[in-house]
């Protein structure tokens, strides 16, 4: 068992990268043109649009209200429809000696992940910052590709850390 200081470092990690990208967003925003380039095709030119305010709405949404969606679920789920948790061998964790455990490791590495997804999201802004800076807007694919293949890389060490927690008995 972790102590407490450590088990609420990912809600701090989040909530400081939640205020980043929303202070970021207020501070960005409005210098961005109207309406704003916010899908490339393969060649990186603009091919899809939202206005300023639809795109502060969407960001703002998708960048801290899905991650807390996400990580506010395995409480909710865990009490009202623990079926549906699903990992490696759920009754040997989900027994009562194990539960309480278990349900904690579950909060606080979906915690990581989406403190992974608001960073990613600050990413992405930036790149549509750096895109919409040009005239006609053009997504640059070397950052783009550094910043997939990190988040790629992020998410399948999370996805490696909960297999390897959660691996079946012997």
């Amino acid at each position: 068992m972790q102590s407490p200081a450590l088990n609420r470092l990912p809600f701090y990690a989040f909530a400081l990268l939640a205020a980043v990208l929303l202070v970021d967003l207020a501070l960005t925003v409005p210098m961005l043109s109207d309406p704003v380039a916010t899908h490339f095709d393969a060649a990186g030119r603009a091919n899809g649009w939202m206005t300023r305010t639809g795109y502060a709405i969407f960001m703002a949404a998708f960048g801290v209200g899905l991650p807390l969606l996400i990580w506010i679920c395995i409480p909710i789920v865990s009490r009202r429809f623990p079926a549906a948790i699903n990992i490696p061998a759920r009754n040997y964790w989900l027994a009562p000696e194990r539960r309480e455990e278990t349900l904690l490791f579950l909060r606080w590495h979906l915690g990581w992940l989406a403190t992974l997804m608001v960073l990613f999201f600050i990413a992405i802004h930036h790149l549509l910052l750096l895109a919409n800076a040009l005239r006609p807007p053009k997504l640059p694919h070397a950052p783009f590709f550094f910043m997939l293949g990190c988040f790629l890389t992020g998410t399948a060490v999370w996805v490696i850390l909960l297999w390897r927690r959660f691996r079946r008995p012997s």
